[in-house]
């Protein structure tokens, strides 16, 4: 395994993972690298698009010398390499973008896994938005737009959006009326809660765009709103494969014991992580299961896994008026973002 894309990667699939280089999502490397999760054995080529490559390289040293530590060297099927991609900057999201798809490679599962949680004192990222609106939902919101593309041409393919349960704590008002949270007292957690509930807003936003695309559909249509929007609480639409291929759902994959979670809980909680919080290995091959084992494929809909179970969502996560807004929110946006070079 090495930091290249060598042409071995043509006869993999191909997985573009955000928040590769520590916690849940260097976990899910190593799951997605090795054979055991794998139903159908298929080999991964993982890119682990993150924003330090000292820490990137770091954490697939330390995945090669575990798995061969662990495992035969047979067992080791996949390969990893290294994209920069800083989500707080939407011109490295546009340049990361860019440069995969200079690769020709295919593209087979995107997760959006990376994310932050600030402290009570409000931050932003380089084109000025608040820190975790911009990192968790926005960045990610550019990225699926700009490889949308290059998934419906390797289609079969499917994008999974890594929210959380603390989306049920987000506020619809304070999300859509002031997502950089100019205009009152800032909260850290407040601002985390309301960032998972734009990524269960957004998946279930694109997977209704995509189901209604027609063949005839150019791929810009994907930024309109919805001409079938309403505000009915409707949470069966969409939950079947569209013409392009791409499925789209949520996923929780736990409360798991990692930086982000001890940052966020007060102290006097931490010494009880371990023993009331999953392990970045168990959340991590959850998310892996979810990105490529063959069971999930053609899963989508307004569906909200947590785990390895659909559970209900927040009741305003189905309306479609609250889709819509934060969409056409989001467009606005990134305008500059979205246009051609």
């Amino acid at each position: 395994m090495n930091n290249n894309t060598s042409s071995s990667a043509l006869m993999k699939k191909i997985v573009i993972l955000t928040g590769a280089s520590d916690g849940l999502g260097k976990s899910a490397v190593q799951h997605l690298v090795s054979d055991h999760f794998n139903s159908e054995k298929q080999a991964v080529h993982v890119i682990m698009a993150c924003r330090s490559e000292e820490k990137a390289l770091n954490a697939m040293k330390e995945i090669e010398s575990h798995l061969l530590n662990t495992t035969s060297s047979s067992s080791i099927k996949g390969s990893m390499e290294f994209m920069k991609l800083d989500l707080s900057d939407l011109e490295s999201v546009k340049e990361f973008a860019k440069k995969f798809l200079e690769k020709n490679l295919p593209l087979h599962s995107l997760v959006c896994n990376a994310g932050c949680w600030s402290s009570n004192d409000r931050k932003t990222t380089k084109q000025g938005f608040e820190m975790t609106y911009g990192i968790n939902h926005l960045g990610h919101f550019l990225l699926v737009h700009l490889l949308l593309d290059k998934l419906k041409q390797s289609a079969p393919t499917r994008v999974v959006i890594v929210a959380s349960s603390l989306h049920k704590r987000g506020n619809i008002q304070e999300l859509l009326q002031d997502p950089n949270c100019e205009h009152s007292k800032f909260s850290g957690n407040q601002a985390y809660n309301n960032s998972k509930l734009a990524n269960v807003l957004f998946a279930y936003g694109l997977v209704r765009r995509l189901s209604q695309e027609s063949d005839s559909s150019s791929s810009s249509t994907i930024g309109q709103s919805s001409s079938t929007s309403s505000s009915n609480n409707n949470h069966n639409t969409a939950n079947h494969l569209p013409q392009c291929g791409v499925s789209v759902y949520a996923l929780h994959p736990g409360v798991v014991n990692t930086a982000l979670l001890r940052e966020a809980i007060p102290s006097w909680i931490k010494p009880l992580t371990s023993l009331f919080f999953q392990t970045p290995e168990y959340a991590g091959g959850c998310i892996a299961y979810h990105a490529m084992d063959s069971k999930q494929e053609g899963v989508t809909g307004m569906k909200f896994y947590d785990q390895w179970k659909e559970k209900k969502s927040v009741k305003d996560s189905y309306q479609e008026k609250y889709q819509d807004e934060l969409w056409e929110m989001s467009m606005t946006q990134l305008t500059p973002y979205l246009k051609a070079d």
